[in-house]
């Protein structure tokens, strides 16, 4: 069982975190399913998330300061492509950096690094197993990726940092924990006596 941590911080009060769990540590068959990593790690799907749209949800998702509901409500707007609230600059240009600079380590044979819009590109193509979308992780919006290579998690460190301190952290390990094999139950049969 492994997982990468990175933290990405600027001179601002931006900050990002990712936690990337590569395949072979996820269980394998139905558990590594999205609808069954959702409610083994109890995270909610707030809206899907689109590499067209991925530089302006992340530019929401790790604007500093905000309340977790607060977030939440503007991830929603953000969506709604009727929405006229635009992030700041700041902002803007943190995500773009987060989004298009190749900075998550993924295991892709060998370990590289990728950026999150390729990683969202390959999520929301037709791969089986791969998904995309804010999600709700405690009182924590972040951004859920799973691909074929794996799984990512991320968001603003802060808010990274409360959802594994409100039980994220443990919802893994357990979920990632191998599996034993059931014993199976042999049948003893007495050994016959050799005949005289």
């Amino acid at each position: 069982m492994q997982t990468y941590e990175t933290t990405i911080l600027s001179d601002s009060e931006h900050s990002f975190q990712a936690i990337v769990v590569p395949a072979r540590s996820m269980p394998s068959g139905e558990d590594s399913q999205s609808d069954l990593i959702f409610k083994a790690l109890e995270l909610r799907r707030l809206h899907d998330a689109t590499p067209t749209n991925l530089a302006r949800d992340m530019a929401v998702l790790l604007t500093p300061g905000l309340m977790a509901e607060e977030l939440s409500d503007r991830l929603i707007r953000a969506a709604n492509l009727g929405s006229n609230e635009e992030p700041s600059l700041d902002d803007s240009k943190f995500a773009e950096l987060i989004c298009f600079d190749t900075a998550i380590p993924f295991e892709n044979s060998p370990l590289s690094a990728e950026s999150l819009a390729k990683l969202v590109t390959h999520a929301s193509g037709p791969a089986i197993g791969a998904f995309v979308a804010f999600v709700i992780c405690g009182s924590t919006p972040l951004l859920f990726v799973a691909v074929p290579a794996g799984m990512l998690i991320c968001g603003a460190a802060k808010g990274v940092a409360t959802a594994l301190e409100e039980g994220l952290k443990k919802k893994l390990e357990n979920w990632l924990k191998p599996r034993k094999p059931s014993p199976t139950m042999h049948t003893l049969r007495p050994k016959k006596k050799a005949e005289a």
